[in-house]
């Protein structure tokens, strides 16, 4: 599978040098794309259709991994950053497959998974205002450092009309 998926990266990073149409292309522009092949996938799932539901999962993967690339050039995220850190949410959110967690029921499962969420989410948030609290912080440490260089700077000046 890793060189499938390899081959399927490096096709979609030529279509993007090669092509003007992907060249042209933008997240934002991507986007409506993806929705269409993500509804498309849905109506093969509901139809039970297994080739067209295959055909249509690949499409997905296609926009997706080429939105990834969009941003890759753009500096935004790596491919391999999305895909690790997905990998480690996975974890996380699976204690009972990949840790000591014993749970007895899809419905278990499910309420732990989003207790789990619900506990990031939190914390995520505590994060932010923590950092803008830093930053807030900062900020009235740089205006008091420039008011009392000014007044210093004021200090000088008034000093050296009365030299």
């Amino acid at each position: 599978m890793d060189k499938a998926v390899k081959e399927f990266i490096n096709a979609l990073i030529l279509k993007r040098k090669k092509c003007p149409w992907a060249k042209s292309r933008t997240i934002e522009a991507q986007l409506p794309e993806l929705e269409d092949e993500v509804r498309e996938l849905r109506e093969a799932i509901e139809k039970n259709d297994v080739e067209n539901m295959r055909e249509e999962f690949g499409d997905v993967l296609w926009d997706a991994l080429f939105i990834g690339l969009i941003a890759e050039e753009k500096g935004l995220f790596t491919i391999k950053e999305a895909i690790e850190e997905a990998s480690t949410k996975l974890k996380r959110r699976s204690p009972w497959v990949f840790g000591d967690e014993v749970v007895s029921s899809p419905e278990e499962v499910v309420k732990r998974w989003n207790e789990i969420k619900a506990e990031e989410k939190k914390a995520k948030k505590e994060q932010a205002e923590k950092k803008q609290a830093k930053k807030e912080q900062a900020e009235k440490k740089q205006a008091k450092k420039e008011q009392a260089e000014k007044k210093q700077a004021e200090k000088e000046q008034a000093e050296k009309k009365q030299a």
